[in-house]
């Protein structure tokens, strides 16, 4: 036989036992359940919700809430087509709360565009040596307990209104959930996310400290400040509860709170309210920036007269002004002392 026949042969076998294979992954691939082909390509609520990092505010959502949000349209939801968990189902409540999805399925829908699942971002600007330098001398002599630093701009409170807070943490997954877990309680608010340099001394009892921190005595955070302006009082007022509940940690293995939630929030008013203490905020003014730090009104002569003397030869300072603040219970206490 020829060496062209058998290479044609062969190649002709070779085919057929392919078109034979593929007929079985075929029929193979009919047996699998549709569920299982499905699940292969598409994310579950929980996934979707935990890569946009908002699990632990999803896990706030309460039966009731899942059932008002789900079946809030003309059409009756089909609520069964969830998976049995009740986190599948807070995800969902969630996704649709946000506008993410209007129906809901087996699998949620991609969800690109989704704005209120993307990652927050907060631009610092470099703080120069000369502002950070004095600042650091009134930490190290325990004449503050510590500082932000802000652009001069967004330190203005002339446009901090009577409904408005604002909100400081360093966690910008924190301030999503927080964001999300005012929508969800259907707090009318606006929000403001503005960036802020900080430092502090360290205190006794903290288990997070770097060997660098504990040999400087002080720890430096990107921060911001969350302005929150609330449509009338009555919303303003409905924060302090839904911290308190959701976003204050009071023991280490408490369940339930927004992600990276602090044993003391630090939120504050300019204008009095009710349950918030008075405190006096002192600035420090330079040319493009302004360091603020707090101080309790018992002691805020003695303060204020100590960084005078310790600044005195600081020419990079403008002025120093004094304002009045109030600021949440739990952030008074650790103002007198106490890190719980």
């Amino acid at each position: 036989m020829k060496n062209n026949d058998i290479n044609n042969k062969s190649k002709t076998y070779k085919s057929v036992l392919y078109f034979l294979f593929s007929i079985s992954c075929f029929n193979y691939a009919d047996t699998l359940p549709k569920q299982l082909l499905k699940s292969q390509s598409n994310k579950s609520y929980v996934e979707v919700i935990a890569q946009a990092q908002l699990s632990e505010v999803a896990h706030t959502i309460t039966p009731t809430q899942i059932k008002d949000i789900l079946l809030d349209s003309e059409q009756t939801l089909n609520i069964n087509a969830l998976k049995t968990t009740i986190q599948e189902r807070q995800s969902a409540a969630l996704l649709k709360k946000l506008g993410c999805i209007t129906k809901i399925e087996r699998k949620p829908p991609q969800l690109i565009q989704c704005k209120a699942l993307s990652p927050l971002t907060n631009k610092h600007l470099v703080i120069p040596k000369e502002i950070i330098n004095p600042l650091n001398l009134l930490l190290r002599n325990n004449i503050i307990q510590g500082y932000n630093i802000k652009q001069n701009k967004t330190h203005n409170n002339n446009l901090l209104q009577n409904n408005t807070l604002l909100y400081g943490h360093s966690s910008l997954a924190h301030a999503k959930q927080l964001i999300v877990l005012l929508t969800l309680n259907q707090v009318k608010f606006t929000w403001e996310l503005i960036p802020k340099t900080s430092a502090f001394n360290i205190r006794s009892g903290w288990n997070d400290i770097t060997d660098n921190e504990l040999q400087e005595k002080i720890r430096y955070a990107q921060e911001y400040d969350l302005k929150l302006a609330f449509e009338n009082h009555q919303e303003k007022l409905n924060f302090m509860p839904l911290i308190n509940q959701y976003a204050k940690r009071n023991n280490n293995n408490q369940q339930g709170l927004i992600i990276h939630a602090w044993w003391q929030p630090f939120y504050r008013s300019f204008v009095q309210e009710k349950n918030y203490k008075k405190v006096t905020r002192i600035n420090l003014v330079f040319s493009h920036f302004t360091a603020s730090t707090l101080a309790l009104n018992t002691q805020q002569s003695d303060v204020i007269n100590h960084i005078q003397k310790q600044l005195v030869n600081t020419p990079s300072i403008v002025k120093i002004n004094t304002e009045s603040i109030w600021v949440n219970p739990s952030f008074y206490r650790y103002l007198t002392g106490k890190y719980q």
